[in-house]
């Protein structure tokens, strides 16, 4: 929009500074050089567009040749009347032209041509016809109504036999050289041209080329023939013709480089065709060659040749090099059902792992979730899965937790950590709106689920209290009262036992020779959970029997295994350094229990826990447990511990690495 140009100068008085506003208002109130200024800025302009003729009307007033007829002579003179053209040779001062009077072009000679010297110039039909009105012979070629055949044969007998080589017609005329660079001419008359009596002698001999007007032109025109048998093709190249040589191996197919025909790569036996092969055993035979196409379109073919693909009743086969043939596409549900039906277990796991990204789709199991208990408080409570095939895939798992009436309770992703192991999967989860009971934990792979059992379970109760192991203060006692303390430690939350020959001697029978008991941890009717790690010396202890006990009691203490709960480690009776973990609510083994297995130097778990009392006692190692459930007692219990008598197999002592500790790293009531 412009600005009037009393405001623009307004704003350039002397002393003003003008703003970036004003200043660019005051340029875009002109018309810069490089813009075109439209027609409706001009004052007047379309008025005056207005008394002017349009281009059409203009181009059509000048391509109309009648527009000023009536005033002016066409360029044909086809408006002219014959008053009109006596009117321009009055003017003109042109009288009629005689019609015997020979004219000459105005500049030019004056000089014209008389009969005899017109008759000279021209060809009179007279000298070219008979009496009978046809052309003489001798006249044909003057005419040019036949065409000059030369040939190489010297002879019109040889040149009769090899006339196939040679395209003429009739009244043509074939120049026979006499290899001296003579000619003698015959005139084809048509008829068998393989009869003499069709060839007319002109009687024209010893004619050189040079004498026969044109016939070296005629002559350069023509191409010579190959001087040797075999396939030619003719070439034509910068105005020359020339032949050029086709001799294929026997077989091969032509081929056209861009220059020459050569011979190709396929190979034909008449019947079939090979590529890099001269000896095809199929229709067609790639050697070592591969087929790229769009589509391949394949027969209904029940044959079951070696190393063939097939299509047969809506399914397609591969076979192998004896011709058994297996399917590669099913015709069906059931086919495809067919196909997985035949693998085996370990094959399926495989294929599921793959199609699940690389990550385990075998089996899950978890065999113990610690802590097995939960408060119903608005707080971040975490949880540890122990057991196999738990790496789940990051990109399509999920955990729930189950409650009695299978009701399903996600928890987020963003909770859960995963472990590349397998062997165990952590998670956190705020109870606080579930209701109270016992809640199962379901796994989603991305392929299975799995649901933990009746003893895998997390209980929500309404408040968890810690344990409180501080201050906590022990008994211990031994075989020998003086070497208590060489044999037995027992301090904060931590007990340790050491061999000792002085406290009792070294025996392969399972012999309780110390013990240790805290404190009352446990009040009578309290429900608990109560968690240690238990450490195993990697060498020989026993032959035979238990190595150590950790379990609850609320009995004096005594070296007599009177526990309310208890797990125990047994070494085997081999001269191997492996062990086994038990859990059991007896002083005995053969009472029942649960057999962890076999494992060698690594710490193992303890859990004691009691439900209105029921005990449960769940001992692990690694990704294996065992959990053991029995009624007891719901009276006051204090931690105990129990050292057993060691000896190596062969009698040696002292035995090898065999101290042994339990720690009681957490506890709860509820």
């Amino acid at each position: 929009m412009a600005t009037p140009l009393n405001t623009l100068l307004s704003w350039f008085e002397t002393g003003d500074f003008p703003t970036q506003a004003q200043f660019q208002a005051s340029w875009s109130s002109f018309w810069h050089k490089d813009e075109s200024i439209p027609m409706s800025q001009v004052s007047g302009l379309a008025g005056l567009f207005e008394q002017t003729a349009s281009a059409q009307a203009l181009s059509s007033h000048l391509n109309d040749s009648n527009a000023h007829a009536g005033y002016l002579a066409k360029l044909d003179a086809s408006n002219l009347t014959a008053a009109h053209v006596n009117a321009w040779k009055n003017r003109l001062g042109v009288d009629e032209i005689p019609a015997n009077t020979a004219l000459v072009d105005m500049g030019q000679s004056q000089s014209v041509y008389n009969k005899e010297q017109i008759n000279s110039l021209c060809m009179l039909l007279e000298n070219y016809v008979n009496s009978d009105g046809k052309i003489m012979s001798g006249m044909i070629e003057a005419l040019g109504l036949t065409e000059l055949i030369t040939v190489t044969q010297t002879s019109l007998a040889s040149f009769m036999a090899d006339h196939a080589n040679y395209t003429y017609e009739k009244n043509d005329i074939i120049a026979i050289p006499d290899g001296a660079g003579n000619y003698s001419l015959y005139i084809y008359k048509g008829g068998s041209k393989t009869s003499a009596d069709n060839y007319i002698p002109t009687g024209l001999t010893n004619l050189t080329i040079a004498m026969v007007q044109g016939l070296q032109a005629a002559l350069d025109g023509k191409m010579n023939k190959p001087t040797a048998s075999g396939n030619y093709y003719a070439r034509y190249f910068l105005g020359q013709v020339s032949w050029a040589a086709i001799n294929p191996a026997s077989g091969y197919l032509l081929f056209w480089n861009g220059n020459d025909f050569t011979g190709s790569r396929i190979y034909t036996d008449g019947t079939k065709f090979g590529i890099g092969t001269t000896a095809p055993a199929e229709m067609l035979h790639l050697s070592n060659g591969r087929i790229r196409s769009k589509a391949v379109v394949f027969d209904e073919n029940a044959e079951t040749l070696p190393y063939q693909i097939t299509h047969s009743n809506r399914r397609y086969y591969g076979s192998d090099l004896t011709g058994a043939a297996r399917m590669f596409m099913y015709r069906d549900y059931a086919d495809y059902k067919a196909l997985w039906e035949g693998f085996t277990d370990a094959q399926k796991n495989e294929i599921k792992t793959i199609a699940n990204g690389g990550w385990t789709t075998n089996t899950m199991s978890v065999a113990i979730i610690t802590p097995p208990i939960a408060a119903k408080q608005d707080t971040a409570q975490w949880f540890v899965m122990r057991g196999a095939n738990l790496n789940l895939n990051p990109a399509g798992f999920a955990v729930y937790l189950v409650d009695a009436g299978g009701t399903e309770f996600q928890v987020p992703n963003s909770q859960v950590q995963l472990y590349t192991s397998g062997l165990d999967l952590s998670f956190w989860y705020n109870f606080k709106d579930l209701a109270l009971g016992i809640y199962k934990v379901k796994l989603w792979n991305g392929a299975a689920s799995y649901t933990t059992g009746a003893s895998v379970t997390i209980t929500l109760v309404s408040n968890v209290i810690p344990i409180d192991f501080s201050g906590m203060t022990w008994e211990k006692a031994s075989t020998t009262p003086a070497q208590v303390n060489n044999t037995i430690n027992a301090s904060g939350t931590t007990v340790s036992h050491y061999p000792n020959s002085g406290n009792a001697p070294y025996t392969e029978f399972e012999t309780v020779v110390c013990a240790a008991k805290s404190g009352t941890i446990i009040s009578d009717n309290e429900n608990f959970y109560l968690k240690a790690s238990v450490t195993v010396g990697s060498g020989r202890l026993t032959s035979w029997g238990n190595i150590i006990g950790v379990g609850l009691s609320s009995n004096p203490l005594t070296l007599v295994n009177s526990s309310q709960a208890f797990s125990k480690i047994k070494q085997n009776n081999d001269s191997s350094s492996v062990k086994y973990g038990w859990a059991d609510m007896s002083s005995s083994l053969v009472s029942g229990g649960a057999n962890i297995g076999q494992f060698q130097s690594i710490p193992y778990e303890v859990i004691i826990m009691r439900n209105q009392g029921i005990y449960t006692i769940i001992v692990s190692t690694g990704s294996v447990s065992a959990t053991f459930v029995k009624s007891g007692s719901n009276g006051a219990l204090s931690l105990l511990y129990y050292g057993f008598s060691a000896a190596d197999i062969d009698g040696i002592t002292p035995p090898t690495a065999c101290t042994s500790s339990v720690s009681f790293i957490e506890g709860y009531k509820f």
